[in-house]
């Protein structure tokens, strides 16, 4: 698996190599079976910090496989689009006296 791959790619191939299913590997990480999906499609690129160590564990991966995966929800922090602060502050100023 390349190093430029998503969260939900690397979790999938992951899930995949272990032998699981989104419901095995849920009730292995404590986790709804939803939320592999979602994560695994891409909805949720970058889950919170304690979802990706329950998936880590859940998946008994080693330190570069572990490392691989964290790094590719960092990316995913990282590509989060945040509109350029002068659009969020474009509203109206109001009539002063």
């Amino acid at each position: 698996m390349q190093q430029q791959s998503s969260f939900g790619a690397l979790l999938k191939h992951y899930r995949l190599a272990a032998g699981l299913s989104q419901e095995a590997l849920a009730a292995r990480a404590r986790l709804s079976a939803r939320t592999i999906s979602d994560l695994e499609r891409g909805i949720h690129a970058s889950p919170h910090t304690d979802t990706r160590r329950l998936l880590t564990d859940a998946l008994s991966l080693t330190d570069q496989q572990r490392t691989l995966l964290l790094v590719s929800a960092h990316s995913a922090d990282a590509c989060v689009d945040t509109p350029p602060r002068s659009h969020m502050l474009d509203f109206p100023v109001p009539p002063t006296r």
